[in-house]
């Protein structure tokens, strides 16, 4: 994250550094050009040598690292005064670009590194998709599944109530006739004492 922001206001501040010499150029055309810029030394001299490289990279200013609405551009024009001094502005021109150099070189060296971590982890990313998507179908199954059952219990509960509807129903049909058949019964034997009564008499 800190090279992220780091590249972001390094390009920005090349950017605004040569905008800035052009500008400084225009506006004194009888300054005579120093001898800093008809040297023209290349920006990544010398930057072959690790502890030069830390040295750059620990010279990067701390308010460069801050959060990513910092302008780094319009924080490095402040900077230049009103009268600027096109050799001064030269050299903070070789400066910001060999820190965008040795950042540049770091950040390539921190991916190269990491390269097969990246691929790892993209590989577990791409099974752990592969294993959601099966998750998710499961999921689905199951819930069809469960709908089924849901419909299927409902269907098995209406059905247990109509019989145990029909069963009561019954009860009371056979408590009926049980009444009817004693009320027969009776019926009968008070018809067999009438008789015998009939014959005493």
């Amino acid at each position: 994250m800190e090279f992220t922001k780091k590249i972001k206001s390094l390009v920005n501040l090349r950017q605004a550094s040569r905008s800035s010499v052009d500008l400084s150029e225009v506006g004194t055309p009888e300054t005579e050009e120093p001898a800093v810029l008809r040297e023209k030394e290349p920006v990544n001299k010398g930057l072959n040598d690790p502890q030069v490289e830390e040295e750059i990279l620990n010279s990067i200013e701390d308010v460069f690292y801050r959060d990513e609405l910092f302008d780094a551009s319009e924080y490095k024009l402040k900077e230049i005064p009103e009268t600027p001094d096109v050799s001064e502005i030269y050299s903070e021109k070789v400066k910001l670009a060999s820190q965008l150099h040795v950042v540049s070189k770091k950040l390539s060296a921190l991916i190269l590194q990491n390269q097969s971590a990246l691929a790892e982890e993209l590989q577990c990313v791409t099974e752990m998709q592969k294993t959601l998507e099966e998750a998710c179908s499961i999921c689905g199954q199951s819930r069809s599944l469960l709908a089924q059952t849901k419909r299927d219990f409902t269907t098995a509960s209406l059905g247990i109530l109509a019989s145990y509807r029909k069963r009561e129903q019954l009860k009371c049909l056979l408590r009926s006739l049980h009444m009817i058949k004693t009320l027969q019964e009776t019926d009968v034997r008070l018809r067999e004492l009438l008789e015998v009564c009939i014959i005493i008499l």
